[in-house]
């Protein structure tokens, strides 16, 4: 038994043992494409696929796309001098995806909260009491005011401005 159980089911499973193959070979390539190039593109470009038609490239950016296009010739003869031959190198741009910020939270009612006051204060542990005050003051803090604690609004249609003598008459 070796110290990577998937070594082990590899050698049950022909199929898993070609894919481990496979994956150890793009490795070896995607390093090699990697000492192709200068290191300020290592971190803007990704080796993705290495198909009949070429090799697939993903650049982060239309400036990293430019730059890879002027050494699709070195990164061509760097394979071939490896015995890997490819017609061409095709880049796509895909811009690097963005974390997505973590969808906010529903708001806690005001029926919750209240409820939440009441439940404080029949708590006898402090610290859990505590918590739950500072959790009901802080979505008190964050709610937007209801209905009832806006500002009156004014009445609609707003009523005719008074009447005034007529001083040019």
């Amino acid at each position: 038994m070796s110290r990577h159980p998937i070594h082990d089911l590899a050698r049950q499973d022909s199929g898993l043992s070609q894919l481990l193959q496979q994956a150890r070979t793009f490795a070896r390539m995607n390093r090699l494409f990697l000492t192709l190039l200068p290191t300020n593109l290592h971190s803007s470009c990704q080796l993705v696929c290495a198909r009949d038609d070429g090799l697939v490239v993903f650049a982060q950016s239309g400036m990293a796309a430019s730059k890879l296009q002027r050494f699709e010739r070195v990164i061509l003869q760097g394979f071939a001098a490896r015995g890997l031959h490819f017609p061409a190198v095709n880049i796509v741009v895909k811009p690097k995806q963005r974390d997505r910020a973590a969808p906010k939270a529903a708001p806690i009612s005001d029926q919750t909260l209240a409820e939440f006051e009441q439940l404080s204060h029949r708590i006898q542990h402090p610290k859990l009491r505590a918590s739950l005050e500072q959790l009901t003051a802080h979505h008190r803090r964050a709610m937007p005011p209801t209905c009832a604690e806006s500002p009156a609004t004014p009445p609609w249609p707003p009523a005719p401005p008074p009447t005034s003598p007529d001083v040019f008459g």
